[in-house]
Parts: structure tokens; sequence; C-alpha cells
């Protein structure tokens, strides 16, 4: 969370917005990098709260929905692309759509003080902290588009305590059912 922190102040003043805005995308949507930088206007729908991934950009080659919390409609929101540019994320030195963010990437981290992290690591956290936050492993794995969720599983590292009271709560109506047949 102190990380988390770091990072997030520092992409909320981060001058570079169109590679800030599209970090703070992959952290709240557990998209890829290739999927978010050649994401279209015309793939998203407010009214489903949806963002279409076509299968040509797809990892799994299979046309997918990225479901688009608050937060994330929030940002697109502040692109300032909308109904000007086919894509969401252009460039505000040339114009065009970003083809990369690697190096505000490396700036931005480096600069919030955080080691060994990569792009990628995103939709780590994302699916991480889906899963912290009591999400099951299905939904998880639906919203990061995964062809199985052996691969959801990967990312399902529990925060400190989640096993105790996953295991408390297990106890604790065992011991409710043990007392009302008293």
């Amino acid at each position: 969370d102190d990380e988390l922190g770091r990072l997030l102040k520092v992409l909320e003043k981060d001058t570079n917005r169109p590679a800030a805005n599209a970090i703070l995308l992959l952290l709240t949507t557990g998209m890829r990098l290739t999927e978010c930088l050649s994401a279209e206007w015309k793939n998203v729908d407010r009214t489903s709260r949806t963002l279409t991934v076509e299968a040509a950009i797809s990892k799994t080659r299979k046309r997918r929905n990225v479901v688009l919390s608050d937060v994330a409609l929030d940002i697109l929101d502040k692109l300032g692309t909308e109904g000007k540019h086919e894509r969401l994320f252009i460039s505000s030195r040339t114009g065009k759509p970003l083809k990369s963010i690697r190096k505000a990437f490396v700036r931005i981290i480096e600069e919030a003080g955080i080691q060994g992290f990569r792009i990628h690591d995103l939709r780590h956290c994302f699916c991480s902290y889906a899963l912290q936050q009591g999400r099951s492993l299905v939904e998880v794995s639906q919203l990061a588009g995964h062809a199985d969720i052996q691969m959801t599983m990967r990312y399902a590292h529990l925060a400190k305590g989640q096993l105790h009271d996953a295991s408390n709560s297990a106890g604790d109506h065992i011991t409710a059912v043990r007392k009302a047949n008293g």
C-alpha cells in the first residue's frame, strides 16, 4: 500500500498526462499494455460500462469486454481525446497515438521509489487487489480475460491475515452450528 500510494502521488502530478493516464487505466482495469494503447473510442460503451478488446489485439485472440469501474470511467473522461481521435491515448508531443509508455513508466517508477516493477505488474496488482478485497477467482479470471482459472491463481497473493480470516470464518460457522445444536 505504501508503494501504491507513492505511485499514485507521482502519477497525479506527472506532466506526461497521456502516459500517466494509461498507467492508471492499466492499474484500474487489469488490461494488457497492447490492449490499452490500441484501444479505440468506438469500443467504449458507457451504457454497459465496457471497453471491447478486439480479437486482433487480444493475447487470447478472442474478443472480450473489459469492465470499466467508476475510477476507469473517470480516467477516460479526463483524456480529452474523445470525438477528436480514434484512439484513447494520444501523445501530447506528436498528436499521434501512443505506441509506447516504457520510458515514462521507468521514470515514474523511479520517482516513486519503486524497484523491480514492470508494466505488466500493474495487471498483477489489479488482480491481486480484487482478490484481496474478497472477489472470487472466477470473477477476477473473467475481469482479467484469462483463458482459464489456473492463470488467475498465479495472481492470488493474499494479504497477511486473509487466510486466517478465511479459516476463522469457517471455524466460526462450525462453532455457531455446534452451539445451535447444543
